[in-house]
């Protein structure tokens, strides 16, 4: 079992059922447990004191445009650059924390090795989770 990263503490925390008062326990960057409030006393772990806050699962984002150019090929265009960088950045203030990215980059997306190239890229850059499409012509 791993060490426990992070403990969120009588928290209002939206679940399927509703909204309860619960401890959220956080391991690797994953909820690992749903606590009663106030019964992860013995969990070690960093503490946030979540009274009062509400608690959200991360959103996702089915469709963004994240113009990510690859730098080897093309030049930054200063009207049309946002990136999983930046983008990413937005995404997660906002709660989202999985982007599904629809491609608006040069060169497309339309063979393996344009596609391994875009992850790597999307792999170095992103600061939240990402899923990439691809079109075979």
């Amino acid at each position: 079992m791993s060490d426990t990263d992070l403990i969120l503490e009588n928290g209002d925390v939206v679940q399927p059922g509703g909204v309860t008062r619960a401890d959220v326990v956080v391991r690797d960057g994953l909820i690992a447990e749903i606590r009663e409030a106030g019964t992860a006393g013995d969990v070690p772990g960093t503490r946030v004191d979540a009274t009062g806050l509400i608690v959200l699962p991360g959103g996702v984002d089915g469709h963004v445009h994240f113009i990510q150019d690859d730098p080897d090929l093309f030049g930054p265009d200063p009207d049309e650059f946002e990136g999983f960088e930046f983008g990413g950045r937005g995404a997660a203030s906002g709660g989202v924390t999985t982007v599904i990215e629809m491609p608006q980059s040069r060169p497309p997306t339309t063979d393996g090795a344009t596609f391994a190239r875009k992850r790597e890229l999307a792999e170095r850059d992103s600061v939240i989770d990402f899923a990439l499409w691809g079109d075979r012509k």
